[in-house]
């Protein structure tokens, strides 16, 4: 599911470029960073922070994983830990899956060696913290499934993360009882946008089959609300 969406006809498509435009600038040292730069797009500011479509412009550069874990680096370098966009909590989930998805197809002879990727996941630590405070689990709506789904499957993989067993026990359960607020009886999504329907549900799936996998399948009502 992870790599089935079709970019062809994607709505980001241009967004997709100016990225790609952006990190071959990154490359040839044109610019030094992605996130130092005056950005008058609001949405393409926010969407370089989130590392969105990352791995996808960088796979089509055969040294891919260096560049991931440079940019990587430079964001650490660049942001740090405050209240300002960078550490909004929504953009703080958004990120983190986006570096799950570069961490795992990156080759394990590429990753940094012991220190460099300690620096790696402190951040980690510091950005899953800001999810977990920052998460406003009472609203309904998009954004507050993304952030339990984020912090749910971040804790689920960094176990060595101190907090993470009891992030990863209160997103899940906040993530189950979410599913009820996020769809009417009809099925469709609260916010009514068909947009926001096929993102909270592909999110449910992602979960759904993550926990089987893990061995703690879904509750039948669950599973069939999802349905």
């Amino acid at each position: 599911i992870w790599k089935s969406i079709d970019l062809a006809r994607n709505p980001a498509r241009a967004y997709q470029k100016a990225l790609n435009d952006r990190i071959d600038a990154y490359v040839t040292g044109k610019v030094s960073g992605l996130w130092n730069e005056n950005e008058p797009d609001t949405e393409i500011k926010s969407n370089y922070q989130r590392f969105y479509l990352f791995d996808i412009v960088l796979a089509d550069r055969p040294d891919w994983p260096a560049w991931a874990f440079r940019l990587i680096d430079d964001w650490i370098d660049q942001n740090p830990s405050s209240r300002n966009d960078a550490w909004d909590s929504f953009n703080c989930a958004i990120r983190l899956l986006n570096w799950i998805k570069l961490l795992h197809d990156a080759p394990l002879e590429s990753f940094p060696d012991e220190e460099h990727w300690e620096n790696i996941l402190h951040s980690i630590h510091l950005q899953l913290h800001r999810v977990h405070r920052g998460h406003s689990y009472e609203v309904p709506g998009n954004h507050v499934i993304i952030e339990l789904f984020s912090l749910w499957l971040t804790s689920s993989l960094f176990t060595d993360i101190k907090e993470a067993s009891e992030w990863k026990t209160l997103a899940d359960e906040r993530f189950t009882a979410e599913i009820d607020a996020q769809f009417l009886t009809s099925g469709f999504h609260c916010e009514h946008s068909v947009h926001y329907h096929a993102q909270v549900t592909l999110l449910a799936l992602f979960w759904l089959c993550s926990k089987e996998a893990q061995g703690t399948p879904v509750a039948g009502k669950k599973k069939k609300k999802i349905h």
